[in-house]
């Protein structure tokens, strides 16, 4: 079951899943505008998860700044990381390690996400 809203998932839905067995984890997703140091920008979709996304397949990331290297990811980014996409970190010049801005929150590229893995 998926449940889409643009408002907080409601108690009752929650409560009823989880008498069903049924495992479930809540994500975030909305449009916004990130930076790298020389202020050059992008239009990216941010995604926010909780620990056990996703519940099918598996994240494959890659710590250096070759995605071809991704492994399978054992958790998600640790707060104050981010993880982006190949195509982003080539057009905004990242390299792991560096500074990614989010509005005023400075996020650290700790990998590289292997598009072809779980979204």
């Amino acid at each position: 079951m998926v449940a889409v809203s643009d408002q907080p998932t409601p108690q009752a839905l929650l409560d009823l899943s989880q008498n069903l067995g049924l495992r479930g984890v809540q994500t975030l997703t909305f449009p916004t505008m990130a930076r790298n140091d020389q202020s050059e920008g992008r239009l990216v979709a941010l995604k926010a998860a909780q620990q056990g996304y996703p519940l099918k397949g598996q994240l494959k990331i890659s710590t250096s700044d070759d995605w071809r290297d991704a492994q399978p990811a054992k958790s998600l980014p640790m707060a104050g990381q981010a993880w982006v996409e190949p195509a982003l970190a080539q057009a905004l010049n990242l390299h792991v390690g560096d500074a990614l801005q989010v509005g005023n929150l400075s996020l650290k590229v700790s990998a590289l996400i292997d598009t072809g893995s779980a979204s």
